[in-house]
């Protein structure tokens, strides 16, 4: 049971990891501690606040349930680089078989 609680701990560091990313990217000052991520965006013009506003809207409801998918950090990176480009659904394109990174089917010890 704790080997299973570390993973699950694992995982949310990662959906942290993704959250602390995107924040950064669109100019939120970060602090991430373990899977805790506290964000501030400061003194800003009204309309890029409002903007920011969208995009920490957008974040929170793609990324709630993302905890299940992040299974490593390859696929963080994925999930990361799709909502900068702005995949909010992380839908891929009908022409395109590039998707998350799948688990390796490598053997664990």
């Amino acid at each position: 049971m704790e080997c299973d609680a570390r993973a699950r701990c694992r995982l949310h560091n990662l959906r942290a990891c993704f959250l602390e990313r995107c924040l950064l990217r669109y100019g939120f000052q970060v602090d991430r501690r373990s899977d805790l991520v506290n964000a501030w965006f400061r003194k800003a013009p009204a309309d890029q606040t409002g903007e920011r506003l969208d995009i920490l809207g957008r974040l929170l409801a793609c990324s709630s349930q993302l905890d299940m998918y992040m299974t490593s950090r390859e696929v963080m990176n994925w999930y990361t680089d799709q909502f900068l480009q702005g995949n909010y659904s992380f839908r891929q394109p009908e022409e395109s078989e590039s998707g998350p990174p799948q688990k390796s089917a490598e053997k664990r010890g």
